[in-house]
């Protein structure tokens, strides 16, 4: 669940866009009501969110409107209990209704507490139902001088047009990996052991990148999936059920399914190309050069589409441990069945 906290545009990587356009909006008087900021990760939007909040609600603005981080209200901000910035918790997790925004807009009638602002921030705002994005909308017609409304979402496609045409849309841009490999030094001390793979994963985002690293152990967990990989054809079912249960019971299995495909799209590029250029494992060139030349395209092919399969099959919320199990069996009986098959 996404929280509010302490943020500056200053600290937001890859971004500048965005940042100039808020602070643009802040000098000049103009800020929108409400703004749909969009992209991949929560925690990307919710930075944007969190800075924008800050400034709000800051008692000393500094230069460049940033917030000082010392007045009460931003060390309110920082411990996430600001009584002028809001965060919905809907009563589902799959979806937020018309009484989740009834309940919102009944607290947006109130008049700010402490700052000259009230700061209500709806994270997954993919997930309003129509009839919660009518009363949204319905909310934007004659809101309060000081209510700031910033819906949360990782794409736009699902909202109404006319909610569209009431907020400003702020989609985010893909940071390059140099900026998110500055970030990750900065917050980890060192860069990680498979920096090609996060990169990858993290698809251009930091908020990803960091809490991969940081939170879930990315190195120890990715060498322990290539290990098991590389290692497949010799693995026993045991070994391999041992490692899926584990997988699925801390939560990686969609980690490891992309842990997998990005190994497969190296063993095929490498088949087409021959050079070892472009992989995404470039600490693993020797054995996927030798793997490549070891398997046809038939079954690189084959391999390929399991991957694709579980990975669909994972999206429509099937069982993770069973989905890994059957990926890994299937792509065993494939390097075990067929390597020498070099058509």
């Amino acid at each position: 669940m996404a929280q509010a906290g302490f943020g500056k545009f200053s600290d937001i990587s890859g971004q500048d866009a965005i940042t100039a356009h808020l602070r643009n909006a802040l000098s000049t008087g103009t800020l929108s009501h409400a703004y749909l900021i969009s992209g991949e990760d929560v925690s990307d939007t919710m930075e944007i969110a969190n800075a924008l909040a800050s400034v709000l609600v800051c008692e000393d603005r500094q230069e460049g409107y940033e917030p000082c981080g010392k007045c009460t209200g931003c060390v309110q901000a920082a411990a996430g209990d600001h009584p002028d910035i809001r965060v919905l918790v809907p009563q589902k997790t799959t979806s937020t209704g018309v009484d989740d925004i009834r309940a919102l807009t009944a607290d947006l009638q109130l008049v700010p507490y402490r700052a000259s602002f009230r700061i209500f921030i709806i994270p997954d705002a993919e997930k309003l139902t129509p009839q919660a994005q009518n009363a949204v909308l319905k909310t934007l017609e004659e809101p309060p001088e000081y209510a700031v409304l910033l819906l949360l979402c990782r794409n736009t496609t699902g909202f109404l047009p006319t909610l569209l045409s009431r907020c400003v849309c702020l989609q985010l841009k893909p940071v390059p990996d140099e900026e998110i490999g500055k970030k990750i030094a900065a917050a980890a001390g060192a860069m990680p052991a498979y920096p090609e793979l996060l990169y990858a994963c993290a698809a251009g985002s930091c908020g990803k990148a960091l809490r991969l690293i940081t939170e879930e152990d990315f190195d120890g967990y990715a060498g322990a999936a290539l290990e098991l990989l590389m290692g497949l054809k010799e693995k026993d079912a045991g070994e391999i059920v041992r490692f899926c249960q584990d997988t699925a019971e801390n939560g990686r299995a969609e980690l490891f399914l992309f842990i997998m495909h990005a190994f497969i799209r190296d063993l095929l590029v490498q088949k087409a190309a021959g050079s070892g250029t472009n992989l995404i494992l470039t600490g693993n060139i020797q054995y996927i050069s030798k793997t490549a030349g070891e398997l046809s395209f038939a079954v690189l092919g084959r391999m390929e589409k399991t991957a694709v399969t579980a990975q669909r099959r994972l999206m429509q919320k099937g069982s993770p441990q069973l989905i890994l199990e059957a990926a890994l069996l299937t792509l065993r009986e494939e390097m075990n069945g067929e390597i020498y098959d070099r058509q």
